[in-house]
């Protein structure tokens, strides 16, 4: 029989159990990680990292991204990054997910945003993300991430 409540963490029985009672407790209900990260780096080797594409990436989960974070290799680079979206079958044809409010790091090695003000920020399975430098001083890597809130 069900003699108890539930509320919270608490379990109150409406008559105390006895000694010879088995009872059965299952818990329905479980907390997830619910996020994931999505890294992308890019490394000029030997080279001078230069503007323009520098790759692209496909996706294997969807969700909502909640931030961007970028690391450098110098502490005081100048980056700005254009993030832009394709889905499988309108490939090779991508469209800005940042609404022109590109991840940027000033006069640092690194940059954060989890305001993301006019960006598209679902992604779906499949999506293909590439990586557009727009302007760099005195960065020769960085590594970019995006929190994702899974769907």
């Amino acid at each position: 029989t069900e003699d108890y409540t539930v509320s919270g963490s608490s379990i109150s029985f409406t008559e105390a159990p006895s000694v010879v009672d088995d009872i059965f407790i299952i818990a329905l209900v479980t907390t997830a990680d619910l996020t994931r990260t999505i890294n992308f780096v890019v490394d000029s080797g030997n080279q001078k990292l230069t503007t323009g594409e520098k790759g692209m990436l496909t996706l294997d989960v969807s969700g909502v991204i909640e931030s961007w974070k970028i690391l450098t290799d110098n502490p005081a680079g100048r980056l700005q990054v254009d993030i832009q979206k394709s889905d499988y079958n309108s490939y090779p044809n991508f469209t800005t997910i940042t609404g022109n409010n590109y991840a940027t790091v000033t006069d640092s090695d690194k940059g954060f945003d989890e305001t993301l003000t006019g960006w598209n920020k679902n992604l779906v399975a499949g999506d293909i993300l590439k990586f557009i430098v727009n302007y760099q001083v005195n960065v020769d890597r960085f590594l970019i991430s995006f929190k994702v809130k899974l769907w």
